[in-house]
């Protein structure tokens, strides 16, 4: 199982790049960057967690792309571990909570793809792709009283892809 969804994190990668112009997922320039006024709070508030002086009890990040028609997922994670996820249209393995080290993984990875900037790479089309359908990919990120949301177009997901599916193998493993 473990290796079915790295093959997929690889595919779906270097396909995204492909559809971006092969642009770097976890960098960006600045001027593609959408800068939201929580930002730095968000960003200093996952730092802060991983040296343990932000409370886990305030932290949750959530990814969802249900879907009124075609369905999807949403997931969950709490700082404390708890794992909540709903599903619409396709069976889904079992989740469970996670551990405070899965936690942490989770955030080490929000913060190396640096997922508290909205990119206008992601909310415009590139170059030579039609879209064929509008869906999209949301991952929220709230620490305490803060909340951020970034999203993508479903087609050319990259960042939050890589989020979801390391939330889902993390809490079905």
């Amino acid at each position: 199982m473990k290796k079915y969804l790295l093959i997929l994190v690889i595919l779906s990668l270097c396909f995204a790049c492909e559809k971006q112009g092969g642009k770097k997922v976890t960098g960006g320039s600045t001027e593609d960057v959408v800068q939201d006024k929580n930002s730095g709070q968000i960003e200093k508030n996952l730092k802060d967690f991983l040296k343990g002086k932000f409370p886990a009890k305030d932290l949750k990040i959530t990814y969802s792309d249900l879907h009124p028609i075609h369905g999807g997922t949403k997931i969950s994670f709490t700082g404390t571990g708890e794992v909540k996820r709903e599903t619409r249209r396709k069976p889904e393995k079992d989740v469970h909570n996670v551990s405070a080290e899965d936690v942490k993984t989770l955030v080490k990875k929000l913060i190396e793809l640096k997922c508290w900037e909205q990119r206008k790479s992601e909310t415009g089309d590139p170059p030579n792709v039609r879209r064929t359908d509008q869906s999209k990919g949301f991952l929220t990120i709230k620490t305490g009283a803060i909340k951020l949301r970034i999203w993508e177009y479903h087609q050319s997901r990259v960042r939050t892809l890589s989020v979801f599916i390391l939330m889902k193998s993390l809490a079905t493993k």
